[in-house]
């Protein structure tokens, strides 16, 4: 099993923006975050219901007031990432596919009851069932 072209942009944004901001840990948030600038992460969150640009407001004050910051270390992954990238990962081979999409991040997120991650989602209006009637058959919350 692979991770796509683009999830792997994803992560790679997400580890970068935790780095600029001296955080101690890669989280969750980060990822979500990151793929706000992405266009299938804008897509599904869009389509959804939510609201890009108040998430991503909210995803910035978790950062500044949350996060733990580390001056002199690199982030390294938090219990929620590993988490949540082995459900996506369980997910995807469950479901017969080939890699491992933003899709399947994002599921895996709202499986996190305790994330930060899921809490914004859900103050967009965005639950699973939601989620998974988009990704699985396109059904819109929003055209």
């Amino acid at each position: 099993m692979e991770i796509s072209t683009e999830l792997n942009q994803i992560i790679v944004a997400a580890y970068r923006e935790a780095e600029s901001r001296s955080h101690e840990y890669l989280t969750p948030e980060h990822v979500l975050y990151a793929a706000l600038f992405f266009d299938r992460g804008r897509q599904i969150i869009l389509s959804c219901g939510g609201n890009v640009e108040s998430l991503a407001r909210d995803l910035e004050e978790y950062f500044r007031t949350r996060v733990p910051v580390a001056e002199s270390s690199k982030p390294v992954q938090s219990a929620g990432f590993q988490s949540i990238m082995e459900n996506a990962i369980l997910h995807t081979a469950s479901s017969e596919k080939e890699s491992v999409e933003i899709d399947d991040i994002l599921a895996s997120i709202l499986e996190e009851k305790e994330s930060f991650a899921a809490h914004y989602l859900g103050k967009q209006g965005i639950d699973r069932l939601a989620l998974l009637s988009y990704i699985s058959h396109g059904v819109t919350v929003y055209p």
